[in-house]
């Protein structure tokens, strides 16, 4: 059996599909395959993946307006700063760091495109 969600209006929320869903997100984005190979792969439509991957940005950003003042959270890097880092943001937009950038000049970045 799901777990079910109800949402603002009324309608129900499937968290068992969300979490499903952020799972083979999250899957494909690790895994270096293709969207389309990893589709095929789990079979699962194309246009399901982008629905949800679009859709769990949406729900994130919506959290994060409703319980969070827009400040930042500390964050732990695992490994060296040298390996290439993927930041995504809550508007959505995503930021790939080459090695060596400089944390404050990312930082102040971020600041400017979530204002």
């Amino acid at each position: 059996m799901s777990k079910k969600c109800v949402r603002r209006k009324g309608s129900v929320r499937d968290a068992g599909r969300e979490e499903r869903w952020r799972g083979l997100i999250s899957r494909q984005r690790s895994g270096g395959a293709g969207i389309r190979e990893f589709c095929a792969a789990e079979g699962v439509p194309e246009s399901a993946f982008y629905y949800w991957r679009r859709e769990l940005v949406r729900r994130d950003s919506e959290k994060q307006s409703a319980g969070n003042s827009g400040s930042f959270v500390p964050v732990r890097l695992a490994g060296s700063l040298a390996a290439p880092v993927e930041l995504e943001l809550g508007s959505g937009r995503v930021l790939r760091l080459g090695a060596g950038f400089e944390p404050a000049k990312v930082a102040e970045l971020v600041r400017l495109l979530e204002a």
